[in-house]
């Protein structure tokens, strides 16, 4: 294998796909990148068995071949080396040889053969089409209320629900789910479920930020896997969890005695003061007082050890109607759904302070929260 390549080039492809290299794996192929040289591209390929990522590249080749090279040594080398230099990887004798100028390198490379095949889309049954700001506002909306604890594993996943009309996400960790809803850009072959993991859906979000596709095609196929197509020729393949996913539209309640709209600027200030006072942010309790006796008002409270005692009282932007109600909710828990909306009011709904708590943002059809109280505190 011989190729010329752009520094430039060479780091993009490495970067994009080094997020699923897997260093600690008792697997030491795993810790490489696959390298394929053919048709003037150089195509970088890295899995962790679970997600896998396909870039590639503009690069003169004179030699097709492949290879494996350690992504990190490598990676770091490569960022050595000047901005705009031509680099000339030479693979021979096992070794990958790389030359810039008056700098040469040579790496230890591994059996191609013994690298984790590259999935191909052949059998793919299921196929739709999202426009890319869609598929980002849907994954940030769900991917915080995915689980972290693998005891639950099939919960470390968001639901991916592609019915005739419209695509469903659903994610939930056991104390909150959400539940979003979109259009395609173009219609599913045929209805499927599939679980994805979170990790491999972070991987698409944090591609998409990185290229500008005008849309993404998703692609499921018999062996459990769902692959990404973004921009540019790059692919994030995900493996897909088994299990049944819990029945996340149960939880939703259906009616509400009490209604709170309220300013997602002035939510998002009261809960991040309040969350001041917690030992643990991500644990922090906060007290909702929903008041509909004369002016309406939402008071929020927490109290802690250091800051005893915080509150402050949302008036003006604020309808409450139905029962005054108090409710301790998990703050962090509200601050992950505010900070992702793009819409100026929020509506709360509770039926009773240890019922669910419904949230949705006012004008955004489709999208809502639901957050278990803290009962007892």
């Amino acid at each position: 294998m011989q190729l010329t390549i752009l520094r430039s080039q060479l780091l993009s492809g490495l970067e994009k796909v080094g997020r699923a290299v897997n260093s600690r794996s008792t697997l030491p192929v795993l810790a490489h990148v696959f390298l394929e040289a053919c048709d003037n591209r150089l195509s970088f390929f890295a899995t962790d068995l679970e997600t896998g990522i396909v870039m590639p590249v503009s690069a003169e080749v004179k030699t097709p071949g492949r290879t494996t090279v350690p992504a990190g040594p490598f990676t770091e080398y490569a960022k050595t080396l000047p901005t705009q230099a031509e680099l000339t990887l030479t693979l021979k004798d096992g070794k990958l040889t790389v030359k810039s100028g008056a700098s040469k390198a040579s790496f230890a490379t591994g059996d191609p053969g013994d690298y984790p095949p590259r999935p191909t889309l052949a059998e793919a049954d299921h196929t739709f089409t999202l426009l890319p700001g869609v598929l980002k506002d849907l994954l940030r909306q769900t991917l915080p209320v995915t689980a972290t604890d693998e005891a639950r594993a099939i919960l470390t996943g968001v639901q991916f629900d592609a019915a005739p009309a419209q695509l469903t996400l659903r994610a939930a960790d056991g104390f909150r789910a959400c539940v979003a809803q979109a259009g395609y850009e173009s219609l599913p072959l045929a209805p499927f479920q599939a679980v994805v993991t979170a990790r491999s859906l972070r991987e698409v979000l944090r591609l998409l930020d990185g290229t500008h596709p005008e849309a993404v095609q998703i692609i499921a196929d018999q062996q459990a896997r769902v692959a990404f197509l973004l921009a540019e020729g790059v692919i994030v393949f995900a493996q897909t969890l088994a299990g049944e996913y819990p029945d996340v539209d149960q939880v939703v309640p259906k009616t509400a005695t009490t209604e709170a709209v309220l300013s997602v600027e002035a939510f998002i200030r009261a809960c991040k003061q309040m969350r001041v006072a917690a030992d643990k942010p991500r644990e922090a309790l906060g007290r909702l007082d929903l008041q509909n006796s004369g002016a309406n008002a939402v008071k929020v409270t927490a109290e802690g050890e250091i800051l005893t005692a915080s509150e402050t009282t949302l008036t003006g932007d604020v309808t409450v109607t139905g029962q005054s109600m108090q409710i301790a909710l998990n703050l962090a828990f509200v601050l992950d759904m505010l900070e992702v909306i793009k819409t100026s009011h929020v509506r709360l709904k509770a039926n009773a302070p240890n019922t669910p708590v419904v949230l949705t943002p006012e004008g955004v059809p489709g999208l809502l929260y639901v957050i278990m109280p803290m009962v007892g505190h």
